[in-house]
């Protein structure tokens, strides 16, 4: 019997030609040591900011540094500034959904000081907007700006439906050119909302034993 299996996030599947022809090689370098050491990502919920992120600690765990990286999402309920004490020791340190806390006095002071006690090292960034547009500490978003800054989204269908489709793969699905248009009509245009919904699919097919057609995509998509 088939399993639903984890979607592997791969840097070499990040949507879009252009995002593989200007952000991928940049955070190619960053990973090795010899790029900009901060790098701030920005677009809507949804866009890959997170699958990106996940897509690097794989590529660090798979070469050795797994020891030497941190991973913390803001938006996690509950969550106190002391979180941010001791991140300096990480030479790979990722920060995603800073728009939670973005406009927070306590917040931004904390994450400037992160950002003094950490240079040298390198610092994945990850928000909504660019930081100018949210920050209310100067200093904290021309230090968050210093290195590359670089908008997410924008996607053709093209490019989503080849994402959809290897994400498809990957989860032994397979779409039809109709049936990924259909998706793209009728459900989220976005690399997060695709892969929630892959879930939902991988899942009802397994549970009802039903292969992909129409009227299943018909029946998730208009839930």
């Amino acid at each position: 019997m088939r399993m639903p299996l984890p979607l592997e996030p791969d840097l070499e599947g990040m949507v879009g030609e252009q995002q593989r022809t200007n952000l991928l090689p940049a955070l190619r370098l960053w990973l090795s040591g010899d790029g900009p050491e901060v790098i701030y990502v920005y677009g809507e919920p949804g866009c890959g900011r997170t699958y990106m992120m996940m897509a690097c600690q794989r590529w660090l765990e798979e070469h050795g540094h797994g020891h030497d990286m941190f991973y913390v999402s803001l938006q996690e309920e509950g969550l106190e500034v002391s979180v941010l004490d001791g991140l300096e020791r990480y030479q790979w340190l990722f920060m995603d959904h800073v728009e939670t806390v973005q406009g927070q006095v306590k917040w931004e002071t904390a994450l400037f000081e992160l950002c003094n006690r950490h240079q040298g090292h390198n610092l994945l960034i990850a928000g909504r907007v660019l930081p100018g547009q949210a920050c209310i500490i100067p200093d904290l978003a021309s230090r968050w700006m210093g290195g590359l800054v670089y908008a997410m989204g924008g996607w053709n269908d093209d490019e989503l439906g080849e994402f959809l489709a290897q994400a498809a793969a990957q989860r032994g699905l397979r779409l039809s050119t109709e049936q990924r248009t259909y998706i793209l009509q009728r459900g989220s245009r976005s690399p997060g909302g695709l892969l929630r919904f892959l879930d939902q699919l991988d899942h009802y097919t397994l549970q009802e034993k039903r292969p992909v057609t129409l009227p299943v995509l018909r029946a998730l998509l208009d839930r």
